[in-house]
């Protein structure tokens, strides 16, 4: 019955992510005969948003999806259920606005609004707060349009990694870095002055410590844990009361004021322990950088040139800055296949024509290196976003032919509040000839040979080998070199209590684009990890 329909939907949701949008509709029409059948009303409301969404987003045909997140809204009304029907009229009032009808998604937009409000369901504000900020971007209500997108990034940045009453579909409405794009992208409507460029990098900053705390939230917990022991068991105490409020909460189909009053005390209790444990251990709870601040730490860090690069909807920005100057620039349209096809290029090691290839690329990524006129040998340090994390800048070509990296020392940092991280630079002479000063770890090999059919096997580097040897070379003080089988995971630094400054890695790594968290880089195995040993993104 019930567990039958259930097993449909996921199948056609399965179907839906597969691009297969006919095989969904008839699970997902199976299903709803279930539910319908077993008299089961919230399983069928389900059924509907999922079609609903399957219209939209995968067909496209806008129309059909208003009608059907219609019925939602009309069998969550007969159940009485308030929060079904505001989740249905934000549905809704998502495909009105795709659909082109405004006025009628912008009343969607504050009904649900409204209902989210009563209900304490922070997700479904913001949401509805950024939908009717596009329709007043729409309707070139620019200032308003800018309020309300603010006002939905206020939302967010107070919610708790990984807390949240919402139970709303995946991949149908903006996600949140959508939010902070709308707002990088209406900065670039007025004229460019030294106002904009902070406000820009400002919002760029605040959306990778965003990123940054949604996806490594646990390591982050783990060296709190270590560093403010009582303060985390408070702040675990205080989240497990929050958890249980949960199920609650998405039960209710009515406001409970009542219950909306508890979750605000423990969310005010959660930020003043959490406030407390940050003043202890800093780590990811600094506000993003002010521009004059990254400035300032641009001439200790002995860099000329700092790009931060975002890339948004359709159009890439990018907020340069050198001690003295700052500014900010974009392009728009940006091409869809120029960074794929360059990408691919320089992949292929049989490819010939890379330059060309990449020389449209070239000539929009190094925009801002190229106006900045700097002369040969200088230090720049680029801060790239998304699928441009992907790109080797050093082999973009500049005005000549040259490479860049025939015309500068190129650097890579997460966010430029990096360089604000940086210990004091007073040089080596203040460290004791006798400490560590380097780590470094390089051709991983299996401890034993690997099964037949194995997951993944992994080449040897025997030329790593040589570059860790000359990067130990340049150091002075000792250092811990581990080569081979030596170099394995339980060398790293934080592992052994050792307090070396640099840490050299050259190893294999991998990407996983469909599971991030399964980004690993490889070490050399031990008996009881099998030949080799990972360092996951999430340690």
């Amino acid at each position: 019955g019930n567990e039958e329909a259930r097993i449909l939907t996921n199948m056609g949701v399965l179907y839906r992510h597969l691009g297969d949008p006919v095989k969904a509709l008839e699970a997902y029409q199976q299903a709803r005969k279930r539910f319908i059948q077993w008299r089961h009303v919230a399983g069928e409301i389900g059924v509907l948003r999922n079609v609903g969404i399957l219209q939209s987003a995968s067909v496209g045909d806008h129309e059909a999806a208003v009608k059907t997140f219609s019925e939602a809204i009309e069998l969550a009304q007969k159940t009485g259920n308030k929060r079904t029907e505001m989740q249905g009229r934000l549905y809704r009032a998502e495909a009105r606005r795709l659909l082109g009808n405004i006025d009628d998604a912008r009343l969607d937009f504050e009904a649900s609004l409204e209902g989210a409000r009563s209900l304490g369901a922070a997700e479904e504000q913001w949401k509805s707060l950024f939908g009717l900020g596009k329709i007043a971007e729409a309707q070139g209500q620019k200032q308003e349009a800018r309020q309300l997108f603010e006002s939905s990034l206020s939302i967010i940045e107070s919610l708790r990694a990984r807390l949240s009453l919402s139970s709303l579909r995946p991949g149908f409405l903006a996600d949140k870095r959508a939010v902070y794009d709308a707002m990088i992208s209406s900065a670039f409507s007025g004229r460019p002055d030294q106002q904009i460029t902070a406000s820009v990098l400002g919002l760029m900053e605040r959306a990778r410590a965003r990123t940054f705390q949604d996806s490594l939230g646990k390591s982050i917990e783990v060296i709190q844990k270590r560093r403010a022991p009582e303060a985390t068991k408070r702040l675990k105490d205080v989240r497990e009361q929050l958890t249980a409020l949960l199920p609650r909460q998405l039960a209710a189909s009515r406001p409970d004021h009542q219950l909306v009053a508890e979750y605000n005390r423990l969310e005010n209790e959660y930020t003043r322990v959490e406030n407390e444990i940050s003043q202890e251990v800093p780590l990811g709870s600094a506000l993003p950088p002010e521009l004059k601040a990254v400035q300032q730490a641009l001439g200790p860090a002995r860099v000329d040139l700092l790009v931060e690069y975002w890339l948004g909807d359709g159009y890439l920005a990018w907020v340069w800055a050198t001690p003295t100057e700052a500014g900010t620039g974009s392009s728009r349209p940006l091409p869809p296949q120029m960074l794929s096809d360059c990408l691919a290029s320089l992949s292929d090691p049989n490819e010939v024509g890379w330059r060309s290839k990449c020389r449209e690329a070239s000539q929009l990524l190094l925009q801002p290196i190229r106006e900045r006129s700097l002369p040969s040998g200088r230090r720049i340090v680029i801060v790239p976003d998304g699928i441009l994390q992907s790109v080797p800048f050093e082999v973009l070509e500049m005005p000549g032919g040259r490479l860049l990296i025939e015309q500068a020392a190129v650097h890579y940092v997460p966010s430029a509040g990096v360089l604000l991280d940086r210990p004091s630079d007073r040089g080596w002479s203040s460290r004791a000839p006798w400490s560590e000063s380097l780590v470094a770890l390089g051709n991983p090999v299996a401890v034993k040979a690997s099964p037949a059919g194995s997951f993944e096997t992994w080449e040897a580097l025997p030329h790593s080998e040589e570059e860790v040897l000359a990067v130990a070379r340049l150091l002075p003080g000792r250092k811990s070199v581990h080569l081979g089988a030596g170099a394995r995971k339980q060398e790293l630094p934080w592992t052994g209590g050792k307090s070396a400054p640099i840490l050299h890695l050259a190893t294999h790594s991998t990407i996983d684009l469909e599971s991030p968290d399964r980004s690993r880089i490889i070490f050399s195995g031990t008996p009881q990890t099998g030949p080799f040993d990972y360092l996951f993104l999430r340690e």
